[in-house]
């Protein structure tokens, strides 16, 4: 067994950690999670910075440092593209 979180895990850590995101209709809950909601958006500011960064390695003979550059290439593509397809479309969890 592997001692690594999954994608799944982290997300858990993350969302317990940022704290509910949901609103009730209870003004003093709900300002609570808005401001839960401003930090996640900064957690996400932050990580996809993080990935735009690898953007430079695309121009590298190294094939290693190229795929990381490749993939982080292809994943913003697909965040501009599934987004916009989507029109932000609330979508139900799986």
């Amino acid at each position: 067994m592997s001692d690594e979180l999954d994608e799944y895990q982290i997300t858990t850590v993350v969302n317990a950690l940022v704290g509910s995101i949901t609103p009730i209709g209870d003004e003093g809950v709900d300002a609570i999670r808005r401001e839960n909601q401003k930090t996640l958006f900064k957690v996400i500011e932050n990580l996809i910075w993080q990935v735009c960064k690898n953007l430079k390695y695309m121009d590298r003979r190294e094939h290693s440092m190229f795929r990381i550059g490749y993939d982080a290439e292809k994943f913003l593509g697909y965040l501009v593209e599934e987004y916009e397809l989507n029109n932000y479309i609330e979508r139900e969890e799986e």
